[in-house]
């Protein structure tokens, strides 16, 4: 799905363990106080954990319903 399907998906708001956090050109998700996002360095090929927050300020937060 592309970023912008995530604008709706699911219900909207924070997850109590997982957030999707989307907006037309991008999406992160949030999993246990964890970020998961594909942008920025490093570029090792492997995926993107960290552990600093990102500013959410233009993405909608969306959680699927039973997590």
């Amino acid at each position: 799905m592309s970023s912008k399907g995530f604008l709706n998906y699911r219900k909207s708001g924070k997850g109590d363990w997982i957030t999707i956090w989307a907006q037309n050109s991008h999406v992160y998700m949030t999993i246990s106080g964890l970020r998961l996002d594909t942008s920025g360095l490093p570029k090792s090929g492997s995926p993107r954990w960290r552990t600093q927050p990102r500013s959410s300020s233009r993405f909608r937060s969306r959680h699927p319903r039973v997590l």
